[in-house]
C-alpha cells in the first residue's frame, strides 16, 4: 500500500499535468480526482504538447487533418485481448484502436474521455490510488510496425484520496464520509495508522511497544449480527499478530485482511471495526491511548 506518493512526480503533475487545458496537456473534471468510484472527465489539449517531438508533431498533424483520437491506457490495469475495452484490435493492435476508446472531439483543439475509473479498469479504489491513471492518445492507426509512431507522450492523471485533518489515528482506505464510513473491497487490506506525535496522554508519549485491541461486528449469511473480540484487552500483548509496526518518526501501523484475520464463516461480512491502541505489556489505563476508534465498513 502506498500512503504518500513521491515528491518529484507530484511536482511534475502540478507543473505540467493538472493545469487548465490552455496551459497544460491534461485537465480533469472534477479538477482533482479523489473518488475513483465516481465519473471523471479527462481532457487532453493537443496544441499544448511539444511539437518538436516527431511523434507528437505527427499527432498534431493528424488532428489538424480531422482524424479522431483514441485512448491507449495501461495503468491501473490493461485489459487483455478479447476484452470489450482492450486498447487495440487484431494482429497489429497499434494500427487499429478499439472504437470503445474513441475520445470526444470538443472542436477547440481538445479531446475528452469520461470514465468511472474503478468500473472501466475493473479494479478497486485502492488500486487506482496506488497506480493513478496512465495513458496516451493516438489516432486509430498509430503507425508503428516499421512506420513512424503517431502519438502523444505518456500522460498521467494523479488520483489521491482527499487530504484529512491531522489526527492521532487515521485509516487507509480513508474515511469516505463524516461518520467513520470506509469504502473497502472484500479483499482489500485495512490499515490503522497511529501518530504518537499527536498523543495527548503523557504516559503514552514516546513509547514504541504498541499493539491494537480489535473487535469486529459482522453478519453471517443469514444476516445475523455478531461481535467478535480477537483477544481480550489484557492478552493482546501476547499475540504477535496484533503488534503495530514501527514506521519511524512516531508513526505506527497495523495492516490486516479483516475477514481472513477473524477467520469468519463463508459469506460473512464485516460491518464495523473497533480499535484501541495500547502498550504490549498493559498494566492499567496509563498504558492505553485514550479513545476508541470505530470504522464502519461499506464493502463492494
Amino acid at each position: 500500500m502506498r500512503f504518500m506518493k513521491r515528491l518529484l512526480p507530484s511536482i511534475f503533475v502540478l507543473l505540467g499535468v493538472c493545469l487548465s487545458p490552455v496551459y497544460g496537456q491534461v485537465s480533469t473534471l472534477p479538477s482533482s480526482v479523489e473518488d475513483p468510484t465516481q465519473p471523471v472527465t479527462i481532457t487532453v489539449n493537443i496544441a499544448a504538447m511539444d511539437g518538436s517531438i516527431d511523434h507528437v508533431a505527427a499527432l498534431q498533424a493528424a488532428v489538424a487533418s480531422g482524424e479522431d483520437l483514441y485512448v491507449w491506457t495501461w495503468k491501473p490495469a490493461e485489459h487483455p485481448d478479447g476484452h470489450p475495452n482492450v486498447n487495440g484490435l487484431g494482429a497489429q493492435p497499434w494500427k487499429d484502436s478499439n472504437p470503445n476508446l474513441i475520445m470526444t472531439n470538443n472542436f477547440d483543439g481538445t479531446f475528452s474521455w469520461t470514465i468511472v475509473p474503478t468500473d472501466f479498469y475493473e479494479v478497486s479504489a485502492s488500486d487506482v490510488f496506488n497506480e493513478d491513471i496512465h495513458f496516451l492518445v493516438k489516432p486509430k492507426d498509430g503507425g508503428g510496425y516499421g512506420d513512424p509512431d503517431i502519438k502523444s507522450e505518456d500522460l498521467l492523471v494523479p488520483v489521491d484520496p482527499p487530504a484529512l485533518p491531522v489526527t492521532k489515528v487515521r485509516s487507509f482506505p480513508s474515511i469516505a464520509t463524516g461518520d467513520s464510513l470506509v469504502r473497502i473491497g472484500s479483499d482489500d487490506v485495512f490499515t490503522l495508522i497511529y501518530d504518537n506525535n499527536y498523543e495527548e496522554k503523557p504516559s503514552m508519549q514516546g513509547v514504541n511497544d504498541l499493539c491494537v485491541y480489535v473487535v469486529a461486528t459482522w453478519t453471517d449469511y443469514l444476516g445475523t449480527q455478531n461481535t467478535t473480540e480477537y483477544a481480550p484487552i489484557t492478552q493482546v500483548g501476547n499475540q504477535s499478530e496484533l503488534a503495530m509496526r514501527d514506521m519511524g518518526q512516531g508513526l505506527f501501523q497495523f495492516s490486516f485482511w479483516p475477514t481472513r484475520f477473524f477467520n469468519l464463516p463463508e459469506e460473512s461480512v464485516i460491518r464495523q471495526l473497533e480499535f484501541r491502541v495500547l502498550r504490549q505489556n498493559v498494566i492499567n489505563s496509563n498504558d492505553v491511548s485514550d479513545g476508541t476508534f470505530i470504522y464502519r465498513l461499506s464493502c463492494f
